[in-house]
């Protein structure tokens, strides 16, 4: 859970967040831990 804390923590990499997430669970799980409007920068 420490490593999901930090990526919320970097709001300024969205981009990198995105990936990160999609690339650990396609699922949606991360999904969860970050706010409706990263999903939306998410494209």
């Amino acid at each position: 859970m420490s490593i999901a804390l930090s990526l919320t923590v970097s709001k300024k990499r969205k981009r990198l967040i995105c990936s990160f997430r999609w690339g650990i669970s396609g699922n949606g799980k991360w999904i969860e831990f970050l706010p409706a409007a990263d999903s939306n920068n998410c494209g």
